[in-house]
């Protein structure tokens, strides 16, 4: 990676990052051990803040979890007054964007419900998936939704101008967003962070054996992601290295288009 940071707004302007990040329950006991709930956090805001600082925007499914956390950042760095944020939502350019399946409509937190009101980012409501119509309103569970979920997550991985992935903590979920992710997005760039724990460490330790006995001029950089907890700049150096690979990408389709 360079040394020299670049200019990121021109470029990130108008795009989008996703975020997938959640505290691992004790009903994932693997999980649950390997995950550092002060870390989690730590790094979910470090991220928070180097995506909106950049004029980038934020997109996630709203966990119950990561909410407050986003709503923290996004009270910093989204303007004071309440009716600019609400007319931001209403013209669709407020910079954090919650995806939600009306499936769940029932058990939404109070912080996710909170950022509504105070026009801290604009929800997008996903309908449940066909037969799970029927039991909407009468569980809250979410293992009863199973097609709604991942109806919702193809949906949110598929809005324009995601440009990028970051994986934090999480449990199984974790792993199939990356995994819709890549399906969806191929050669984009996806981020695991695994000192925090949780899924992301599988992720994060999986592409570091990925290159562990190869040429790779990455491999240092992939080692970053498993190990550092130096959080603030970990997600600087990602969001560099979205840039890069953004302008990479931005020239590529730029020669493709002029020499049909």
């Amino acid at each position: 990676m360079s040394s020299q940071q670049p200019s990121t707004t021109p470029i990130l302007k108008g795009s989008a990052v996703f975020l997938s990040a959640s505290f691992p329950s004790p009903k994932s006991p693997t999980y649950y051990q390997s995950a550092d709930p002060d870390e989690i956090t730590q790094a979910i805001v470090a991220l928070a803040k180097a995506v909106l600082a950049v004029e980038a925007g934020l997109v996630f499914g709203g966990h119950p979890t990561v909410s407050p956390l986003v709503m923290m950042v996004a009270e910093e760095y989204l303007p004071s007054s309440l009716e600019e944020r609400r007319q931001m939502v209403r013209e669709g350019t407020s910079p954090v964007i919650i995806y939600q399946s009306r499936a769940f409509r029932g058990s939404i937190s109070p912080a996710t419900r909170r950022m509504w009101w105070l026009g801290l980012g604009k929800t997008v409501w996903v309908p449940p998936f066909g037969p799970e119509k029927s039991l909407v309103g009468e569980t809250n569970d979410p293992g009863q939704f199973p097609r709604s979920l991942r109806m919702m997550r193809r949906r949110m991985l598929t809005r324009h101008g995601i440009v990028a992935a970051v994986f934090i903590g999480g449990m199984e979920g974790i792993k199939e967003e990356a995994s819709i992710f890549n399906g969806l997005q191929p050669g984009k760039p996806s981020y695991a962070v695994g000192a925090p724990g949780g899924a992301a460490r599988d992720l994060a330790s999986t592409e570091l054996s990925r290159v562990e006995n190869v040429d790779d001029p990455n491999k240092d950089w992939v080692r970053d992601l498993l190990v550092s907890r130096e959080y603030p700049a970990l997600m600087q150096r990602i969001m560099q290295d979205i840039v890069i690979r953004t302008g990479e990408s931005n020239k590529k389709g730029k020669s493709t288009n002029a020499n049909p």
